[in-house]
Formats: C-alpha cells, structure tokens, sequence
C-alpha cells in the first residue's frame, strides 16, 4: 500500500470513527464493544494506527454493522478524500494530475 493511500485510508477511518462514535457511544464503551484497549481505539481516531482486516471486523461490531457496511463507508470517504485532494491541469494539451499536499 502506498503512502498516500495508507494516509487516506487512515483519515476515512478516523473520520467514521470520530463521527459514529461521538453520536452514540463512549471510548471506553466502543473498545469494550469491539473487544479493542481504548489506547488503540485512539491511536485509530488520531491516525496513529492502520487496522488490519480482523481489526475491521471488531471495529464494525462496536459500530453495530456489518463489515461490508464498514468498507462501503471507507470507501465513500477514501473516495471523497481522493477527488478533494485531486484535480486535472492542462499542460502543453496534456492533462496532469495535481494532488496538494495536506
């Protein structure tokens, strides 16, 4: 997986983590939920941490979802992150991809 990738990936998830969790459960109610230590809970919410797969299936049964509810969502917000950071640019005739940097 590449850098910006990992980045983006990482930023959807904390994004669905901030905002699921913060209308429904606590920190502490979320990791008890999902069977992870709240100190991982937020390394997640803060960036510091990528999930592998087993870890995505917890995080969906703390959310209350399926997996592939869970993976849609990320993909969405994977997808909103790439076309924000993104834009074409005419060069010589020839179109280019720009990404800023965050």
């Amino acid at each position: 997986m590449n850098d910006t990738l990992a980045k983006n990936l990482s930023a959807s998830l904390q994004r669905l983590l901030h905002d699921e969790r913060l209308n429904s459960i606590t920190r502490k109610d979320f990791a008890a939920k999902s069977g992870l230590s709240r100190q991982y809970v937020a390394m997640l919410e803060d960036g510091k941490r990528i999930p592998r797969l087993d870890t995505l299936f917890q995080i969906a049964q703390g959310l209350n979802m399926q997996i592939s509810q869970l993976v849609e969502i990320l993909q969405e917000n994977l997808n909103s992150a790439m076309s924000a950071s993104t834009s074409m640019a005419a060069d010589n005739g020839k179109i280019k991809w720009i990404t800023r940097k965050q």
